[in-house]
């Protein structure tokens, strides 16, 4: 493969930056295919509250690239397609190792068909599972071990992670703190006698910008949002999903689903965190999108990096 069929474009940053529509305008000038990064757009049926402002009448279209047991979909926005939106049922198990393999699948999908993959989303851990080698993702199940922790509630896992990686549980946010599937996932690594490696991925040629602005403009923006959200039916879709799937649903840590008086404050803490996630991820280029002149200067470093 040629170097210039391995060039993978990243966009990232938090939430209400303008991603998608930043993503969707390059892929028009670079004949480029989004592959979605968001751990909440990944469900069906969660639409609107995970922002993925698709028209309504919009339908997914299957494709021939298969992932496990499914053939994976993408919609179709102005001729640009967008990758893995709605790849499992909201009461499916999803996580950052699937991600991955749908994304490598997608991936070289697109290079083969001689387009630019421009990968786009604010879930940090999926996108620096591309970036790079997370022995991690690898790890074998301790069956054993999750039938033992099962039994244990939330606060008793993160007092037995503090014991066992006292390190690990102090990156753990206040969400990660209360979702036992990554509390459980947490503690078997650090009980696993395998040792962990982390490596860039030198498989791909990557230009990674990041779009960011101050909090204020953040939280404006969040709040327009929300209420634009509310507007086309969050509360309907809200009852729809806790009546179909009660509380099976992996998903009730996203803002807005279980916790909908909080979720202006939710939001604006996932933000804060993702702020700080991706500031410490190196090689990105930063655009402020309030600055006068970003998009004319991002769009010059893709192409200076792309042609």
């Amino acid at each position: 493969m040629h170097l210039q069929n391995t060039k993978v474009l990243v966009v990232s940053g938090p939430t209400a930056t303008g991603k998608t529509s930043f993503a969707l305008n390059l892929a028009t000038k670079f004949n480029g295919e989004l592959v979605s990064a968001d751990s909440r757009q990944v469900y069906k049926e969660i639409n609107i509250i995970s922002g993925k402002d698709l028209p309504i009448d919009l339908k997914p279209q299957v494709s021939s690239l298969k992932w496990r047991n499914k053939y994976l979909s993408y919609f179709e926005v102005n001729g640009i397609r967008i990758w893995l939106y709605d790849v499992v049922s909201p009461n499916d198990e999803f996580n950052v190792s699937f991600w991955k393999e749908c994304a490598d699948i997608v991936i070289a999908d697109i290079l083969g068909r001689g387009k630019l993959p421009i990968v786009v989303g604010g879930t940090g851990l999926y996108i620096k599972s591309l970036l790079q080698c997370l022995e991690t993702l690898s790890f074998p199940v301790d069956a054993l071990l999750r039938n033992e922790l099962a039994k244990m509630s939330t606060n008793e896992l993160f007092e037995y992670l503090k014991k066992v990686d006292t390190k690990k549980s102090q990156t753990m946010n206040n969400s990660d703190q209360k979702n036992p599937r990554r509390l459980i996932r947490a503690i078997e690594i650090a009980k696993s006698d395998i040792a962990l490696v982390t490596k860039p991925n030198l498989k791909f040629d990557y230009l990674i910008l990041g779009l960011s602005a101050s909090l204020d403009v953040l939280f404006s923006k969040i709040d327009s949002r929300i209420a634009a959200r509310n507007n086309h039916g969050a509360a309907i879709e809200r009852q729809m999903l806790i009546g179909k799937y009660s509380l099976c649903l992996p998903s009730m840590s996203i803002p807005g689903l279980r916790d909908p008086d909080n979720w202006g404050l939710r939001e604006k803490q996932y933000a804060k965190r993702q702020m700080v996630w991706f500031k410490k991820q190196k090689n990105t280029l930063w655009f402020d999108i309030t600055e006068t002149n970003w998009l004319l200067d991002a769009e010059r470093a893709v192409r200076n990096w792309y042609n």
